[in-house]
C-alpha cells in the first residue's frame, strides 16, 4: 500500500541498483597488459583520469548519441597524461571495447524490490549522473520496465547533486518534491542533492561507510518497502 505521502521513488543507478563485475583498476590493468607496457601506479593513474575528468568531463553534455567518441577521446587524453600518447589512440580503442565488455549485473534484490514498489502503487524513476547509455544497460539487466521516468545527467545539462537534475525529474514526472523519495549511494550526490530540493532522501550504505551520518539508511535495498512504510 502507498505510503498515504509519497507517490514517487526515484533511485540512483551505479552502485544502488548495479554494479559493474570488474572494478576501473582492474579493467585499467588489463588493457597495459595486452598493449604490453608496464602499468602506472594507481596515483598516477587517477591523477591522469582526474585530470581529464576536468578538462574533458566537463563536455560530455556536447556528445549526447555519441557515447564512443566521448569515450575515444577521453582514453586518448589519459594515455597522453600517462606519458603514452604514441599509443593513445590504439590504447584508447581498446580501452572502449574492454569497457564495453564489462558486464554489468543488478543487485540480487534490485528486481524483488521493485517489483514490490510497482505492486504497492509507487511510481518508480532513475535520476542518474550517466551518459545516455543507460537506456541501454537498464535493458541489458532486465530492469527498464520498472520506471515510468528516467533522468539521465547527461541529457539534462546538469549531475547531482546540482539541484538542476533533481528539478528537472520533478518536472518530468509531474510530482512535489514533497511527495517523492530518493534512493542513492552516495552521501554527497543523493542525499545532500535530494534534500537541496525538499526530496527525501533514502541512503544505501551497505559497507557501513556513514554509520555517522544522520539521514534514512538502509544497508540492502530489501530493507526499502518497510522503511517507506514507516515515514
Amino acid at each position: 500500500m502507498v505510503n498515504g505521502h509519497i507517490t514517487y521513488i526515484f533511485f540512483d543507478f551505479g552502485d544502488t541498483l548495479a554494479y559493474s563485475t570488474r572494478s576501473t583498476e582492474d579493467i585499467w590493468t588489463s588493457i597495459f597488459k595486452e598493449l604490453g607496457v608496464e602499468a602506472p601506479t594507481r596515483e598516477d593513474m587517477w591523477r591522469a583520469m582526474k585530470e581529464v575528468d576536468a578538462s574533458h568531463g566537463i563536455h560530455i553534455y556536447d556528445y549526447t548519441g555519441k557515447a564512443k567518441e566521448y569515450w575515444t577521446i577521453y582514453d586518448m587524453l589519459v594515455f597522453e597524461r600517462l606519458g603514452l600518447k604514441d599509443i593513445a589512440k590504439k590504447g584508447a580503442d581498446l580501452a572502449y571495447k574492454r569497457f564495453r565488455e564489462n558486464k554489468i549485473s543488478a543487485y540480487p534484490d534490485a528486481k524483488s524490490t521493485l517489483k514490490k514498489l510497482k505492486a504497492q502503487g509507487y511510481i518508480l524513476g532513475i535520476i542518474s549522473n550517466y551518459t545516455d547509455e543507460l537506456t541501454y544497460d537498464l535493458r541489458a539487466i532486465g530492469l527498464d520496465a520498472y520506471f515510468e521516468h528516467v533522468i539521465i545527467s547527461q541529457l539534462t545539462g546538469a549531475a547531482k547533486p546540482d539541484p538542476r537534475i533533481f528539478k528537472k525529474a520533478m518536472e518530468k514526472a509531474g510530482c512535489d518534491p514533497k511527495m517523492s523519495i530518493h534512493v542513492g549511494n552516495s552521501y554527497e550526490a543523493d542525499v545532500v542533492g535530494a534534500q537541496g530540493i525538499g526530496i527525501t532522501p533514502i541512503l544505501v550504505d551497505r559497507h557501513g561507510k556513514y554509520d555517522s551520518v544522520k539521514c534514512h539508511k538502509v544497508k540492502a535495498l530489501a530493507e526499502i518497502p518497510s522503511l517507506i512504510s514507516k515515514l
